[in-house]
């Protein structure tokens, strides 16, 4: 992502991938379609200039595109960045990439199908106007009338009628969401959904001030002061619920060139100076087709899957991290596959594969570094097999996606997003009747698993319920997993307030600090 990695593949492109130029910042004013135009002040000052830096009362983060105020621009996560500053909705996440209560101060659910979400008592706009439940359902009804695709995050979540809302087949009234009282949302969904809260967290879902204004009103822990393509002036919110625990009084965003990255305090996907690497909750793996009626078997897919290290494909590149199954760590409920001693020739020859019986495959993979770079170290390691006649196709990345939503392959390149930090975001797509399936996996005990864990009301219960969903993948061999992305940072050594393990891309500015004295 964030010039967005190419190797995320899914039908509807995971909403997380699109979550970079794809999330929706419900903007609430007049002001968002003029994008050139500069907003009006909240206060009565001029425009101010910041030049110092090490600064305890000033934050300088960077982007490499043009500041944007609007989803439907929004390419990077520099750029998404002001708008995690600005507005906050009803889910977040801490400082370590955590789930955390925000807006919403609890939630309850007794079926998973309808949920009652709290509102913290006394929330306020940054221009001190109180915010109450009718203006999140204002908010998403609002999102159903943007012309962007990221409305359709609303049926991703499973929200009643939201399907026959955006076809224009029921009114937006009947959208399921409303406001019991002013601090109470119910939100009714069209199937159980314990990860709900997870979802919550979506730029998608922030909320919208519900009234014409020529000044930017907004719900997080910073207001805008002045805005253009290439500076952007925040401050801090007097009306934030936790304006207290917030350490820069300013910050100030603006677009730099890749020299000057050292210039800011941070800066996602660092160009040519990086002092971190932020994991992602996007994994990197090539998928067998089982209807291939060789690759069908089990055995043949161990034989195939035995002979790969992710560990030597990765080494030396901190930009990927080597998995061994198909979720990232942070994800994780299975314990790693147990390695096996596996004669691959012998395993293929016990499973009917045999000089007058060659594998007979083709590896498809998209034309561009270092993938392809990998796609190579495959064959060159299963061109060891002198049971297997296997063919490259490298394909343009286009091609490639069209490849595999028509099922059109033997092994392909492929990847996943989570759009939620939720096992399901990467477990959902291997059930029988999921969309994404592509590789015609059915397993029926998978999909009986993975049901219950939806009815599951015990926490610990449904992760052991993941845990086992988990190691059914493994045993049947439907992927080979390769890596989990990083992302390259550059962070001032002054800074503090973040932590390197925070998959959720993203770091917000309340949480940060300067560690050093200051004159």
């Amino acid at each position: 992502m964030f010039g967005a990695p190419s190797f995320y593949i899914s039908s509807i492109f995971s909403l997380k991938m699109r979550a970079i130029a794809f999330f929706i910042l419900l903007c609430g004013l007049t002001a968002c379609d003029d994008k050139s135009s500069k907003i009006t002040s909240n206060s009565d000052s001029s425009r101010i200039e910041i030049k110092s830096t090490h600064s305890r009362e000033l934050l300088l983060r960077g982007s490499y595109q043009d500041l944007v105020l609007t989803a439907s621009e929004v390419k990077s996560l520099n750029q998404m960045a002001i708008l995690f500053d600005l507005y906050e909705g009803l889910t977040s996440y801490d400082a370590k990439g955590n789930l955390q209560p925000a807006a919403a101060e609890s939630w309850q659910s007794e079926d998973h199908k309808t949920w009652f979400i709290i509102l913290r008592e006394g929330l306020q706009w940054s221009n001190g106007e109180p915010i109450n439940a009718e203006d999140f359902v204002y908010s998403w009804r609002q999102l159903v009338k943007e012309e962007s695709s990221l409305k359709s995050y609303l049926a991703f979540m499973h929200i009643e009628n939201a399907e026959l809302v955006l076809e224009k087949k029921l009114p937006v009234e009947n959208l399921g969401i409303e406001a019991v009282d002013e601090r109470i949302l119910r939100i009714q969904l069209d199937k159980p959904t314990p990860y709900l809260p997870a979802m919550l967290a979506h730029i998608a879902l922030l909320p919208k001030y519900p009234h014409a204004t020529e000044k930017w009103v907004s719900n997080g822990a910073y207001q805008l002061e002045q805005w253009s393509s290439d500076k952007a002036l925040l401050s801090k919110n007097p009306f934030y619920w936790q304006k207290d625990r917030v350490a820069f009084k300013t910050v100030e965003y603006k677009k730099i060139t890749s020299e000057q990255s050292s210039e800011v305090d941070f800066i996602w996907q660092a160009q040519k100076q990086v002092t971190d690497y932020f994991p992602q909750l996007c994994s990197y793996y090539y998928e067998f087709n089982l209807a291939h009626p060789q690759l069908s078997n089990k055995a043949v897919r161990k034989a195939l899957s035995s002979m790969i290290s992710s560990a030597n494909l990765v080494k030396n590149n901190p930009q990927m991290t080597a998995l061994n199954q198909l979720l990232p760590p942070s994800l994780q409920n299975a314990s790693e596959p147990v390695w096996e001693n596996i004669v691959p020739e012998q395993l293929l020859e016990q499973n009917g594969i045999n000089e007058n019986n060659p594998l007979a495959l083709t590896l498809t993979y998209d034309q561009k570094q270092p993938y392809q770079q990998i796609s190579e170290q495959l064959i060159r390691i299963w061109g060891q097999l002198d049971l297997l006649r296997l063919r490259s196709e490298p394909l343009l990345y286009q091609q490639l996606l069209e490849r595999r939503a028509n099922k059109k392959f033997d092994i392909i390149r492929a990847g996943w997003c989570a759009d939620y930090q939720d096992p399901t975001a990467f477990l959902n797509q291997f059930h029988s009747k999921n969309v994404d399936n592509k590789i015609s996996y059915q397993n029926p005990e998978f999909d009986q698993l993975l049901e219950q864990a939806l009815q599951e009301q015990d926490p610990k219960q449904r992760q052991m319920i993941y845990a086992k969903l988990e190691q059914i993948l493994q045993q049947d061999y439907v992927i080979i997993p390769i890596f989990q992305y990083q992302t390259p940072v550059f962070v001032n050594s002054t800074l503090a307030g973040f932590h390197q393990k925070n998959a959720s891309d993203v770091v917000y500015s309340k949480d940060l600090y300067r560690k050093v004295k200051t004159d």
